[in-house]
């Protein structure tokens, strides 16, 4: 609190000389001469000493009045002055009355008037009293240094806000010792109490607190919460993007939305809860937990990674344009496969930076959906889109949003397909596809897509295996209505060779891929043939039966016979067996594209176990 000091008048003790004059005490033969009075009535004369007195007595009074009538009397705080001068006297007559106890003259009126007046000026009528302020964090409650103090603020604006540095009133009442304490003199009676902490002379909390002050009771303990700056960063943990429109709930509290991934606010110090709450691209609802600790620091920074979309989803939303896609054709949706090999090859597209059918060991689609447990046909599309770093694309227009890529991919299948002759269109809407293994891989630089149909409609009872005399055997039942199986194609691709990214951006591989060169046809019992011009051959065993009112069947041929018929070129390579069935209306349908490997004389699976070994014959036979 700030009192002002008024220039008061000094309080006198009693007898004290004023600075003006001396006071004297004059006898009546000093101030005037005794005259006779004559006595009319008895002839008598008074005694000249109380003549005198009488008359001078009588002198005064009449100064007196005429002084008073005339306002010439001057006050202090323990005796008056007359100053007459211009009376006829020669001489000034100066008069002074002491306030001793057994008189209660005029001048200890005045006195006691004015002290009165002097207290109610400066104090309230309760009067005022030197007050203790200890001042506490209200969190760690540990006292608080340096803290400015103002007692009833009211003629600055420094309230609230950490840009409110410096007030109006930049002198506070007192500032806290390094124990929390301030002693300053305060009215007795309510008060509002302004704390203020900095930290490096920067403004972190403004609080206000009231309280009373009465005489027995002139020391206040504050108890202040302090708040201090903090971002909250959200980020996407798989790429690292930022992510906008999150919300930020502090302690169950909605505290502010992220723009450009960040939220600036203030929060009281100490752990909070820390909820994020944002909806995904498809809709879903996300809630990210966690516990932040905000300390006494100018600024405290928080990276709160969010969960990226997860594969599941995005695999779940290009399934979801796909099955759209057909509908809108009036096919029936293909269900979501399992096949890795989508998957596996995403992810060397993306990490390699290639697109292409083939991968860098130089396998084909059906190879690698083989290598990954595959029994069925499948039939592949893919798609890569990345920003041109070498031009800085992405700073200015690159937009790597993993689902809005995915869905520019699609439509340019869908649309723009001229470049493949239709082919990736084809596929979408091949009525024969019921299934297809989505592999999605993306980072900051890329998105790579692949779809891989499939035809499943075998329920396998042997899944295609090869025996130790190089025979090759299977059974099953097709689960779609009037087809029966009528051929195998066998095809033949050259061994793969290792390649690069930059030789797989170029003729053959940048382009659709084939199924090698045909090899063989066995024959079933159907009269119609798939192909004319290969040589034909006869099945060991091909066994049609009905199964629950499906077409089941038992086959067998031998692949060594195959292996070991003369060629003008070498026999190694990689193996595909095509089963094909037809229905009653002549339509076709791949069941199968299996592959195996032949290297050496040696038959294997793609993983490279053995399965037959060409012997006993000559070495140009196998």
């Amino acid at each position: 609190m700030k009192f002002i000091k008024r220039n008061k008048p000094r309080v006198r003790d009693r007898g004290e000389s004023t600075d003006e004059s001396q006071s004297t005490t004059v006898s009546s033969e000093d101030s005037l001469p005794s005259a006779p009075i004559p006595n009319n009535n008895s002839g008598r004369r008074f005694p000249d000493r109380k003549v005198g007195a009488i008359v001078a007595g009588i002198i005064v009074f009449s100064v007196l009045a005429y002084a008073y009538a005339n306002n010439m009397i001057a006050f202090n705080n323990t005796a008056f002055h007359l100053d007459r001068s211009h009376d006829d006297q020669d001489n000034a007559i100066i008069g002074s009355m002491r306030d001793d106890e057994d008189d209660l003259s005029m001048s200890t009126s005045v006195t006691n008037q004015s002290k009165q007046q002097e207290l109610s000026d400066l104090k309230s009528p309760l009067g005022s009293v030197t007050s203790k302020i200890s001042v506490m964090n209200a969190k760690t409650n540990k006292p608080l240094q340096k803290t400015w103090i103002y007692i009833d603020p009211k003629d600055f604006q420094c309230i609230t806000g950490v840009e409110d540095t410096f007030c109006v009133n930049p002198n506070p009442d007192c500032i806290t010792d390094e124990k929390g304490v301030c002693f300053v003199e305060m009215e007795l009676g309510e008060h509002a109490v302004l704390v203020k902490t900095f930290i490096d002379n920067i403004l972190t909390s403004s609080d206000k607190h009231a309280v009373s002050i009465t005489s027995e009771n002139n020391e206040v303990t504050l108890h202040v919460s302090r708040s201090f700056p903090v971002t909250f960063e959200i980020k996407n943990n798989d790429s690292g993007t930022l992510v906008d429109g999150a919300e930020i709930h502090v302690d169950g509290k909605l505290i502010g939305i992220a723009n450009n991934g960040r939220s600036g606010e203030r929060v009281e110090e100490g752990f909070h809860n820390v909820l994020v709450k944002y909806k995904n691209q498809f809709g879903q609802e996300v809630i990210k937990r966690i516990k932040v600790n905000v300390e006494e620091k100018l600024m405290n920074e928080f990276v709160i990674t969010i969960p990226a979309l997860t594969y599941k989803e995005l695999r779940d939303h290009a399934l979801t344009l796909i099955n759209e896609e057909r509908k809108r054709a009036g096919l029936s949706s293909v269900v979501l496969g399992i096949n890795l090999a989508a998957q596996k090859h995403a992810e060397e597209m993306l990490h390699e930076g290639f697109v292409s059918n083939w991968n860098m060991q130089g396998l084909k689609p059906y190879m690698r959906y083989t290598s990954f447990g595959g029994m069925n046909a499948v039939s592949e599309n893919v798609a890569f889109a990345y920003c041109d770093m070498t031009n800085d694309i992405r700073s200015r227009d690159c937009d790597l949003d993993p689902v809005r890529v995915i869905e520019k991919l699609y439509e340019d299948m869908m649309r723009n397909d001229a470049e493949s002759n239709g082919v990736h269109r084809n596929n979408i809407l091949n009525k024969w596809h019921n299934k297809v293994s989505i592999g999605i891989a993306y980072d900051n630089d890329g998105v790579a897509l692949v779809q891989d149909f499939e035809n499943e409609y075998i329920a396998w009872d042997k899944p295609i295996t090869v025996t130790s005399s190089g025979m090759v055997e299977m059974s099953g039942k097709i689960t779609v209505e009037d087809f029966k199986p009528v051929e195998i194609a066998v095809y033949r691709d050259k061994l793969p060779a290792e390649l690069t990214p930059s030789l797989l951006s170029i003729h053959p591989y940048n382009s659709y891929y084939d199924n090698g060169e045909l090899m063989e046809m066995i024959q079933g019992t159907s009269s119609r043939q798939y192909y004319n011009d290969p040589s034909s051959d006869t099945a060991s065993r091909w066994f049609l039966y009905k199964m629950e009112g499906h077409e089941a069947f038992d086959i067998s041929f031998s692949l060594a016979s195959i292996l070991k018929r003369q060629f003008t070129y070498s026999n190694d390579g990689i193996y595909t067996i095509y089963l094909i069935a037809e229905n009653v209306k002549g339509e076709r349908v791949l069941l199968t594209n299996y592959s195996l490997k032949y290297e050496n004389r040696v038959l294997s699976s793609l993983d490279g176990s053995e399965l037959w070994r060409c012997s006993n014959v000559p070495s140009h036979r196998c």
